[in-house]
């Protein structure tokens, strides 16, 4: 995300166990290649070229797609409805997000700038914020009885339902 300093470790056929410390930039991806020239093997023309392969871990919270990432976040049925603020992860740390009224499972929210920068220092890409309407699954009686009278007020007719 921000860049690191990893040391590289390899075993050499010509000189044994070698070891590099290699600046990681800000943004890679696996699959990318960073070259270091005159890193790698002695040759008739002198120091070779080290290729390091990049293998970025799953982050448990966020999920990447090229340089935007992805959160699902979870709220309550009565914060879908009314709206509500709340905290959400970023990649920078939390931060309070508003939720509109109406919020339906599914919709989500865009965070411009907020997610991982371009490797060639174009910017950054986003976020987007999934929201997952989190359904009671057991009710106080109070919840229940609030319920039954939303249920009566907010009925959807049948030739409604579909589509």
């Amino acid at each position: 995300m921000s860049g690191c300093k990893k040391t590289v470790a390899w075993r050499s056929p010509s000189s044994g166990e070698r070891e590099e410390i290699v600046d990681i930039p800000a943004g890679v991806d696996s699959g990318m290649n960073l070259r270091l020239q005159g890193k790698g093997e002695t040759g008739k023309g002198g120091n070779g070229t080290l290729y390091v392969v990049i293998n970025v871990r799953d982050h448990p919270v966020f999920e990447r797609d090229g340089n935007d990432v992805h959160v699902k976040v979870h709220v309550s049925t009565a914060e879908a409805a009314l709206g509500s603020s709340l905290r959400v992860p970023t990649v920078d740390g939390p931060v309070t997000l508003k939720v509109p009224a109406a919020t339906q499972p599914g919709d989500r929210r865009l965070m411009e700038g907020r997610g991982v920068p371009d490797v060639n220092g174009r910017g950054r890409g986003h976020q987007y914020v999934h929201f997952q309407v989190k359904v009671p699954q057991s009710l106080t009686a109070r919840q229940r009885e609030l319920f039954e009278s939303l249920k009566e007020e907010d009925s959807i007719p049948d030739d409604e339902r579909c589509g």
